[in-house]
């Protein structure tokens, strides 16, 4: 098995690490610390060599663009991430695909050369030692702004922030709530945008598609008014002397929906570009000849260099912030395609998505599966890159790596091979294609096809305005209307896929901290999930009918009695509807909101039907209750119900096998309630037969939906339990 060296345990390194073994590569991933997420790994101490966030830190993509293309984010967690919050989900992903075996912690690597016979083999040495403890903890003098942590230390203090990035403009919000009084210094301006764009929906997912892709691309003059016309309506941006002299698609984007407030309020000023600082440094003047007295602080948030210490220049060489890769990644020189570099871009965008692409690319190349352009075709593609992006953006440092999301998205993934058709889709799956075309490009789409595509793609894409909302909507019953809407029809929401309920369980208990005995639940998941075909279904014969019988109705009609007593005939067998391995979660899921209990009841059924289909030959199973009544209940807590909508009759989901021969057991409600009167005369009644007690319109509602399911036979429970079981096995033997 080829090894691969992955340097850094950055979320770049956790991506390569796992896209290795996808590729059946051997890595070994080394990290200077002790633990994974880089940068987004939150410390204290500002530790020489190593970048850190803010405590404060909150990602400006939305966590459906952060996602890992292969591992959707849990639903109920924020959009805009907290950086403790991304370091779980990015420890989730190190768990879920065993990566931290593969890792070497607190190693540097101090050096990487070529071995001696390099030019037939295409290896290279790597030299590392161990990190001392003591070493991590020298503190730079000069005070930048990835030494700062929180606003401890500066309250009542003046303070003056040099640079306009993301790093500067969330300094100046937090420390405009702390300090005596911020100044920021701009040499440009810049255009602010919001993390919360039209409707509440995150900007990202409103705006990154497609459609507006391609009007950027040919028509920026357009997308350059209509981004300033949009940006203009929540401040005047020259009123706040934030305005640039250049277009808003020349420079990278400023995210930050704080900021105007800030300056608002007078805790933040903004200032031109320093000219000079005093001779004592506490007095600076400003090109404007303003000048500010008594500056306690100085934080420079002027962006960093490319550096490559431990490579030698003639491996790869940085100049003015410049280095010479082919798009982003390969040294277009060297003899061999076996050195890459991962995530050195600075996209309008997620950046996960793209090094993930990268990554894929780059084993595909380490493993001969593809081959690279000639180096003259590289070195063609470099300096346009280069050219393009000098006339596109301000000259700046910082404008050095710049990509379109989505442009630079879909180059790479056309190298790997993983491109979605979206024509294709649109011709024999309109919904997805829909999706993939006016929807948000979210990196899911990259693994619809092509090397290490992910069966369970299509479900994130379909499903994930769902997550979105989750977080917004704090338990309540989740509203299955979408953002991009897929074919609205009634029946669409109405029946959960098995992969559907398996995500959502999944999503759930992952990211719930009061969930007990997680990993039992979770291999119960991936039991279910194992038992799917490739289109997300059971992979028995879903459409064929078993011979068996299935008793539904209230509780207090007497259908457990009745079970027990048609399984003491010859032949029959009780079948719980609730499986051992899931029964014992029962008490938990019945305290969820009501899509994730119907989730959970869903994954009943869908393991007794597994269970039907394998065993029905040898028995004929008694199931108390089944599928009829999770359909019932789900529909009839839906307070807007409109019964006429409801197919009659209601057709069983082609994902379940069907009994041969359905019962409902209905019974006069006084006669009902006395039953649970007098069962419940020693222990109080449970949520459902509470309601089915004092709600009438629920009840009736559920009544009625109970008599449309598909082949369902009505018995009046009223008679005896020999009467009940007599009528029905007759009915049986004649279904």
């Amino acid at each position: 098995m080829r090894t691969v060296a992955v340097i850094g345990g950055g979320v770049s390194g956790l991506i390569s690490t796992k896209c290795c073994l996808d590729g059946d590569l051997l890595p070994t991933c080394y990290e200077m610390t002790k633990d994974i997420g880089g940068l987004w790994n939150y410390d204290e101490n500002a530790i020489d060599g190593k970048a850190s966030v803010m405590k404060s830190t909150e990602v400006n993509t939305s966590k459906e663009f952060m996602a890992f293309s292969d591992f959707p984010p849990p639903a109920d967690y924020p959009n805009y991430m907290h950086n403790s919050k991304l370091l779980s989900y990015f420890r989730m992903y190190a768990s879920k695909f065993d990566l931290l075996k593969y890792f070497r912690f607190r190693r540097r690597v101090t050096r990487i050369e070529p071995t001696d016979d390099y030019e037939q083999t295409g290896c290279w040495l790597i030299y590392s030692v161990d990190v001392n403890e003591t070493d991590e903890e020298k503190i730079r003098d000069k005070l930048h702004s990835w030494q700062y942590k929180t606003p401890h230390g500066f309250e009542d203090k003046t303070v003056l922030i040099v640079g306009i990035g993301s790093s500067a403009g969330d300094m100046a919000v937090e420390l405009g709530r702390a300090a005596k009084q911020v100044y920021l210094s701009t040499r440009r301006g810049t255009w602010v945008y919001n993390r919360v764009g039209p409707n509440g929906w995150p900007t990202d997912m409103y705006r990154t598609n497609l459609m507006l892709a391609t009007i950027q691309k040919y028509f920026p003059w357009l997308m350059n008014r209509l981004i300033e016309r949009e940006l203009s309506k929540k401040f005047n941006h020259e009123l706040y002397s934030l305005k640039p002299d250049h277009l808003p698609l020349q420079q990278h984007p400023f995210i930050n929906d704080d900021l105007p407030n800030r300056i608002l309020c007078g805790s933040v000023i903004i200032k031109p570009n320093i000219k000079e600082f005093s001779s004592d440094g506490h007095s600076v003047l400003f090109e404007d000849s303003t000048k500010v007295d008594h500056v306690d602080c100085v934080l420079m948030a002027t962006g960093f260099n490319i550096a490559f210490p431990y490579l030698n220049e003639s491996i790869l060489s940085v100049k003015d912030n410049k280095i010479q890769l082919y798009k982003f990644v390969w040294p277009s020189h060297l003899a061999h395609p076996t050195l890459a570099v991962m995530g050195l871009i600075q996209p309008w965008g997620a950046i996960n998505p793209m090094t993930e692409l990268q990554a894929r690319w780059a084993v595909r190349a380490f493993k001969r599966e593809l081959k690279l352009p000639s180096r003259l075709k590289m070195d063609e593609d470099i300096h346009q890159r280069f050219e393009k992006m000098s006339k596109r953006y301000v000259s700046s440092p910082r404008h050095t790596i710049q990509v379109d999301y989505i442009e630079y998205c879909n180059e790479l993934a056309n190298e790997v091979g993983c491109l979605p058709n979206i024509l294709s889709y649109l011709l024999n799956d309109f919904s997805l294609g829909w999706l993939l075309l006016c929807g948000p490009c979210t990196p899911y789409r990259y693994r619809l096809e092509g090397p290490s595509k992910w069966k369970d793609a299509r479900h994130a894409i379909l499903t994930q305005d769902k997550r979105v909302e989750c977080p917004l909507r704090h338990g309540k019953r989740q509203n299955q209307s979408m953002k991009y809407p897929i074919n609205p029809t009634f029946s669409m929401t109405m029946y959960q896929t098995p992969l559907e309920v398996v995500n959502t369980l999944r999503d759930h208990i992952v990211s719930s901290s009061t969930f007990c005995n997680r990993e039992e639940f979770l291999e119960t998941l991936e039991n279910v999930q194992n038992n799917l075909s490739n289109d997300g279904n059971t992979s028995i014969d879903n459409c064929h009918v078993i011979r068996c019988i299935n008793l539904e109705g209230f509780d207090g009609v007497g259908k457990t009695t009745l079970a027990n007593k048609l399984a003491q005939n010859p032949g029959f067998s009780l079948l719980p509807t609730l499986p051992d391995s899931i029964r014992p979660f029962r008490a938990y899921f019945d305290a969820q909101n009501e899509y994730v209990r119907r989730s959970y009841y869903s994954l009943c059924n869908i393991v007794a039907s597994h269970k039907l289909a394998s065993s029905s030959h040898t028995t004929v199973w008694v199931l108390d209750r089944y599928w009829p009544s999770t359909i019932a209940y789900q529909l009839a807590h839906q307070d807007n119900l409109d019964l006429a909508s409801i197919e009659n009759p209601l057709p069983w989901p082609n994902h379940l096998v069907r009994p041969s021969y359905v019962v409902y057991l209905y019974l006069n409600e006084d006669k009902r309630r006395g039953r649970i009167a007098q069962r419940h005369s020693q222990e109080p009644m449970d949520p459902e037969e509470q309601q089915l007690a004092s709600d009438n319109t629920f009840r009736e509602r559920l009544d009625a939906i109970y008599r449309r399911v598909e082949n369902i036979h009505s018995i009046d429970a009223d008679a005896t339990t020999d009467e009940m079981a007599e009528t029905i096995l007759q009915g049986f033997k004649n279904s």
